[in-house]
């Protein structure tokens, strides 16, 4: 319903989910 939410990598870890964009972001996780 929503393609700007969809089109963007969501990275989820156990404890937490993020966004891939700006990559830097989805960098905190690993």
């Amino acid at each position: 319903s929503n393609p700007i939410l969809i089109e963007r990598p969501v990275i989820i870890s156990a404890t937490q989910a993020v966004i891939g964009r700006p990559p830097e972001n989805a960098l905190t996780l690993l």
